[in-house]
């Protein structure tokens, strides 16, 4: 287990990314009730959510997009403010964002000398 890299524990006043993987759901109308109860929760447990450029652009967008879904990803490891990542919905079509990740050299570095608690939820 000597190579297992932990990340820091959270704590009240940290910054958290919310990134969308797999579709756009968070951004369509129909979740804005879901959206803001989540956004709510999480400020109630006193962390400040930062919804990444991208996980609010809606099913259409982020479909033809899993770039766009990677970027976000990628954008969240590398900001030293954002302590953890929140995956709103998985699913399916997250496993469209691997070329953009896991051939890219400067994420896998950011993953390893910059690592973050990273959780999800998923029907």
């Amino acid at each position: 287990m000597d190579n297992l890299i932990k990340a820091n524990k959270i704590k009240k006043g940290d910054r958290v990314a919310i990134v969308s993987l797999s579709s756009g759901t968070l951004g369509e109308p129909f979740c804005s009730h879901s959206l803001e109860i989540g956004k709510r929760r999480l400020e109630e447990f006193g962390l400040l959510p930062v919804f990444m450029p991208n996980s609010l652009k809606g099913n259409v967008y982020l479909k033809k997009h899993p770039e766009k879904r990677a970027e976000d990803l990628k954008l969240a490891f590398c900001n030293s403010e954002i302590k953890a990542i929140i995956c709103a919905i998985g699913g399916n079509d997250t496993y469209l964002t691997v070329p953009y990740l896991m051939e890219d050299t400067e994420f896998l570095r950011l993953v390893r000398n910059n690592p973050k608690i990273f959780t999800g939820f998923s029907d």
